[in-house]
């Protein structure tokens, strides 16, 4: 009996401690948010952009897709709503990041959306990885992530990230 007591015991430490560890990321409140491999308006090469242990105030990383209308919506508000404020470059940056993998279609949808390009990243052939990581197979989502990397909203309203800042 004791044996198999011990085993239980055992078998449950194991799970309970690989559970842990594998849940450190992901698109939840409370865990890292996933790393990204995104590419500014106008440049070539991707760059790996990683939220851990910035130290940065916080970041506003609104997915969208040109067919994905509350998205775009979404992302015209929270830009205008950073033009008339006081949180952006001090304790809060925002990331624009398209998840279509037509680059004609993405740089159209920021014209026709008069988009400022200095906030607007394409993920190109990262696309894929981002929606699975970042769980946007039903709809993109925006995230809210802390100094350290962690989410601490999701699809936060303007009027929710005044509160928290």
């Amino acid at each position: 009996m004791n044996k198999y007591l011990t085993g239980i015991i055992l078998a449950g430490t194991v799970f309970v401690g690989a559970t842990a560890f594998s849940g450190r990321t992901g698109a939840v409140v409370g865990k890292f948010a996933p790393e990204l491999d995104i590419c500014l308006v106008g440049q070539k090469s991707n760059d790996s952009v990683d939220f851990r242990n910035t130290g940065e105030g916080y970041k506003l990383i609104n997915f969208w897709t040109a067919s994905d209308v509350d998205s775009r919506l979404k992302g015209k508000i929270y830009t205008k709503w950073l033009e008339n404020s006081e949180f952006q470059n001090n304790k809060l940056n925002y990331l624009s990041v398209n998840l279509d993998e037509d680059e004609r279609l993405f740089r159209e949808i920021i014209k026709i959306d008069r988009l400022k390009e200095d906030s607007q990243y394409a993920c190109g052939n990262s696309s894929r990885k981002i929606i699975k990581e970042y769980d946007l197979q039903n709809g993109m989502k925006t995230f809210l992530v802390d100094s350290k990397g962690e989410i601490v909203m999701i699809n936060p309203s303007t009027e929710d990230i005044e509160k928290l800042l």
